[in-house]
């Protein structure tokens, strides 16, 4: 029986992004969603970043324990629904997702999240999607085929501008918990993945794995931050061996020195069900 994969896509992204792990992942049924706020119509925004981790946990139901893989926005999505709902998990990849903010920058980013947002109202998504698009964070995908670039920018302008509006100020990076705790007490079952050419996420990324030797760091050759959109083959069989079933399972307690790792349930409490 094959294993389901939730898939949660970036901001402005749509379930689309991960066409090729549907076609290349032999042992898992593919179940991508449509972030809050995205699509047409936009979906419910949660008011709060952990609301909509329990509304993704919802949406799962009582099935057997899922593999989970999210990029940037949906990568921290990712991180929440794996904090508060462990045992709704068995392995993660992380794909370019910041594990969140120190308390000292939310303020600063959380004024960039509301300027975006009154871009997107007073002058339109286009507006906003342009500017997006000019971030250096993108740059490496000037490789790409004008194309594919083309399919990304049509799925970008194809929400409703109040969605993504209500994204930025409810979901953005600085409206986020920091999950850097979770990431170090659930290490043997998360892996990290990044393009080699996004310094930024690479280095965050080396960062955790400095503080957590037990946490894996994977990174994409010839990538920067989508590596789906930049080297999807390669990522897809990098996530497959990711999650191959000879993978460590859920771990059991563990005392000793560093960060203590609670009790992680192999099903979600009956209450929950």
């Amino acid at each position: 029986m094959k294993r389901t994969l939730l898939a949660l896509h970036g901001l402005l992204g749509t379930p689309a992004l991960f066409d090729v792990l549907g076609s290349k992942l032999r042992d898992h049924r593919l179940l991508a969603l449509s972030l809050p706020g995205h699509g047409r119509p936009a979906s419910t925004v949660p008011p709060t970043f952990e609301e909509a981790a329990d509304v993704l946990a919802a949406q799962l139901g009582t099935q057997d324990p899922v593999d989970l893989v999210g990029y940037s926005l949906g990568g921290r999505l990712a991180l929440a629904l794996l904090a508060r709902h462990p045992g709704l998990v068995r392995r993660a990849v992380i794909v370019s997702a910041h594990p969140g903010l120190a308390g000292e920058d939310r303020a600063q980013r959380i004024a960039e999240d509301e300027a975006h947002a009154k871009l997107v109202e007073q002058h339109g998504l286009e507006a906003f999607v342009d500017e997006w698009e000019r971030k250096p964070l993108f740059a490496s995908q000037a490789r790409v085929a004008p194309h594919l670039l083309a399919n990304q920018r049509k799925a970008r302008l194809s929400h409703e501008p109040a969605g993504i509006a209500a994204s930025l100020r409810l979901h953005g990076l600085g409206r986020m918990p920091s999950y850097a705790t979770t990431i170090a007490e659930q290490a043997p079952r998360i892996a990290l993945l990044v393009g080699a050419l996004d310094e930024r996420f690479l280095g965050l990324a080396q960062r955790l794995r400095a503080a957590t030797p037990a946490l894996a760091v994977e990174t994409i050759p010839a990538a920067g931050h989508n590596p789906f959109l930049e080297e999807p083959l390669v990522t897809a069989a990098r996530i497959e061996t990711l999650l191959g079933e000879d993978q460590p399972p859920i771990p059991r307690p563990v005392v000793g020195d560093g960060p203590s790792i609670r009790w992680q349930a192999l099903r979600p409490p009956k209450e929950n069900t």
